[in-house]
């Protein structure tokens, strides 16, 4: 939509873009201030005038520093011209050095040069042996030192051992002494109280018998009292019958009398008698039992008598024996607590000895262990600083070595430039000899096919570790330079060697690496033994199996092939060692036998022959395992001997070709037949059936891609055997899995 604007509008935006009008007193303002600026141009103090003078230092500083530049630079062309005039005459001095005449005279000179550096070689290494052979006086010295020192010190501390060891035992021995007089005295001292305690009682004894004797003759003269007194009363008792009696026939005498004086008063009269005759009889019967009454109390009144006397006496008896039992128990518990106290002290002293002693043997047995400990870190360091050494020498020998055979390569190459100079030259004068028409050319033709003396050098020359980066940086390793050359035209150099031999490969003659990392054949010897264990294994549980054939096809197949390739990195290190570290054209000892470098190289490649012949013979049993369990017999036979005629072929092509990419195209039929048929049957095992293939495969692309936690100690053919041992686990397990009755 178009906007429409009046011509006011319009002014005001072309005034607003537009300069201002400048007024009266703007210009008036603008005249006093250039008057102003002009008066004050010239003060030196102002803010205007320091920042010019800023700005004017900066910018002279810069031309100053421009100046100096170019001075430089002109500097630098003129050092530059130098060096090209140098370098100018060099290149003549050179050239004039080529005439017969000068190579005689450099010849001379190079054969002095050559004697007096071999005398300066010959004395320096003299002075270098009287050296070495001194430093090592020197450490042997101080070793005899140190070990004189060292048995000096395990004397004394032997001695201090024994003089602490006889003291401890004179110091027992007196405590002994201490203890056996003490416990004697002890003794004695109880055996003291005993003879006393025995003589007391032996007296107790007899005063008790002697008692005892007194009781029984007092008892004994009771008894006979009593019996005199019984005999009286006897006696008594017999007098009275008597007298009885006697009155009895009197009356019977008076009786009968009186009968006859008349029968009437002899009824009464007998009445009477017999009255009077029973109270008689009453009267003498009260009287005995009175009598015997009396006397029967008083035999037990002294019945009572004797028997409290014999209780007080058997009283006073026990009171005393109590009293005594009493005594002796108190002083034996006495003599028991003292023996205690005794014995308590005793094992509170020797507890107290023996913790001080233990505390003492510790602190002796920590010293010792420290020292031992010490010692033993000390031993500890000086061999690892022993070995640093060694690495370090070993590192040297290696560089200088490196940069010798850089060198006599340079010298050799520069000696080849030079030939090619000459006969350039010489050809060119010959040319003009006969252009000038010169007859006599047979001296030019000879010196013209005149070879020139190669001079190999004296000493070389060192290329120090600083340049080492530059050196390796020119020349590429193996396996780019194999690369880069075409084939059948390979070349193995001296540098290549050494380059390899520091990245754990064997350079052999025709230019091929073969792996000798020590991890690569240590891990394959372990696949090795794992996979014949397995085997093993299988033919002991493979009574009642009848699928176990496959299983001990593939452990025996990987067992074998393992040990090959073991056997062949383990001969390619040895080789390395021997061969590329050490140029020289000699038989090498290689596994106890002399071997040429050649005959070395020839093992190798039969070796891998037949690890790729039995890798081809894994695959196959990786095949045969599937479809032997998997599909019917008619179909399993068949596909087990179409599998066998192709990898007989392919085994046959790898036999020849001795190409990995062959072994790698070989395991794709197990891998696309055993999955497909572990997936689509799901029976029991099938996972670890999966995992045998898939850590098969991985073990393939890791040496396809080489890759490797470390290409110094643990490359990827390394770690692709731990794969394969991992694989070969995964099949044990798969083998266990499988019941006689599933497998039925």
């Amino acid at each position: 939509m178009p906007v429409n604007l009046n011509e006011s509008e319009l002014d005001r935006i072309r005034q607003s873009i537009s300069d201002p009008v400048q007024s009266n007193h703007e210009a008036k303002r603008q005249h006093l201030k250039e008057l102003s600026t002009q008066r004050t141009g010239k003060w030196p103090n102002t803010l205007e005038a320091m920042r010019r003078k800023k700005e004017n230092w900066k910018k002279d500083k810069e031309e100053r520093e421009e100046a100096e530049r170019l001075k430089i630079d002109e500097e630098e062309l003129r050092l530059q011209k130098e060096y090209r005039t140098k370098q100018i005459e060099r290149a003549n001095r050179l050239l004039y050095e080529q005439t017969d005449r000068m190579k005689t005279l450099r010849s001379k000179e190079l054969l002095a040069d050559v004697l007096q550096d071999r005398e300066y070689q010959i004395g320096e290494k003299n002075a270098f042996k009287a050296m070495d052979q001194k430093v090592e006086d020197g450490w042997t010295g101080v070793l005899m030192a140190q070990l004189r020192d060292a048995d000096k010190k395990a004397d004394d501390e032997r001695k201090v051992r024994e003089r602490k060891h006889k003291e401890l035992v004179v110091m027992q021995q007196k405590q002994l002494e201490e203890y056996k007089n003490s416990h004697i005295a002890t003794l004695r001292e109880e055996m003291r109280d005993g003879e006393r305690i025995k003589a007391k009682a032996e007296q107790d004894a007899r005063d008790e018998e002697e008692t005892e004797l007194a009781r029984k003759r007092r008892v004994k003269q009771a008894n006979e009292d009593m019996r005199l007194a019984n005999e009286r009363l006897n006696l008594l008792r017999k007098q009275e019958a008597e007298k009885e009696v006697a009155e009895e026939f009197k009356r019977q005498e008076d009786a009968r009398k009186k009968e006859e004086r008349t029968l009437k008063r002899d009824e009464l009269q007998r009445q009477r008698d017999e009255k009077k005759a029973a109270q008689k009889m009453r009267m003498a019967t009260e009287n005995l039992l009175q009598f015997e009454a009396k006397s029967e109390a008083r035999l037990e009144s002294q019945k009572k008598e004797v028997r409290q006397k014999e209780d007080n006496v058997l009283k006073c008896r026990a009171e005393r024996r109590a009293s005594q039992k009493d005594a002796i128990n108190h002083s034996r518990s006495l003599q028991l607590q003292e023996k205690e106290r005794r014995k308590h002290d005793d094992l509170e002293i020797a507890k107290e000895q023996s913790l001080k002693w233990a505390d003492y043997n510790q602190r002796v047995e920590r010293s010792i262990v420290k020292e031992e400990q010490d010692k033993r870190l000390d031993n500890i360091r000086l061999a690892a600083l022993q070995r640093q050494q060694a690495d370090a020498k070993r590192t040297i020998d290696m560089e200088d070595r490196a940069a010798q055979i850089l060198a006599e390569e340079t010298i050799k190459n520069g000696h080849s430039m030079d030939q090619e100079l000459y006969k350039q030259y010489a050809a060119h004068v010959l040319d003009d000899a006969e252009k000038k028409g010169m007859a006599n050319t047979f001296p030019l033709k000879q010196a013209l096919k005149a070879k020139g003396i190669d001079l190999l050098p004296a000493s070389g020359f060192r290329v120090y570790k600083e340049k080492m980066a530059e050196v390796r940086e020119r020349h590429k390793s193996p396996a780019a330079a194999e690369a880069s050359q075409p084939t059948g035209t390979t070349t193995t150099t001296n540098q290549q060697k050494v380059d390899n031999a520091l990245d754990w490969a064997y350079l052999n003659m025709g230019g091929e690496t073969w792996d000798c990392q020590p991890a690569c054949w240590i891990t394959d010897y372990v696949l090795a033994v794992q996979c014949f264990i397995s085997t093993a294994a299988v033919v002991y549980s493979s009574s009642n199996r009848t699928d176990s054939i496959w299983y001990m096809v593939y452990f025996v197949a990987m067992g074998t092939t393992a040990s090959l390739g073991g056997f062949l990195h383990h001969m390619a290190f040895k080789a390395m060692k021997k061969f590329n570290l050490d140029p020289a054209k000699t038989s090498k000892r290689v596994f106890g036998v002399y071997l040429q470098q050649s005959t070395v190289d020839t093992c190798l490649a039969w070796v891998w022959r037949f690890c790729l012949g039995f890798t081809t013979l894994t695959n196959f049993a990786l095949v045969a395992a599937p479809a032997s369990r998997y599909l019917s017999l008619h179909l399993s036979e068949l596909t087990i001997w179409i599998a066998g005629v192709g990898y007989s072929f392919v085994g046959a092509a790898a036999f020849v070709k001795m190409q990995t990419s062959i072994m790698l195209l070989g395991f794709l039929p197990p891998m696309f037949f055993g999955g497909i048929s572990a997936i689509a049957s799901l029976s029991d095992g099938w996972l670890l059936e999966l995992l045998v293939l898939l850590f098969i495969l991985a073990g393939g692309l890791v040496q396809a891609a080489e890759a490797a936690p470390s290409h110094k100690h643990f490359n990827h053919n390394a770690l692709a055997h731990v794969l394969l041992s991992a694989s070969a686990t995964a099949m044990i397990m798969h083998f266990y899995m499988r019941t006689p009755e599933q497998v039925e």
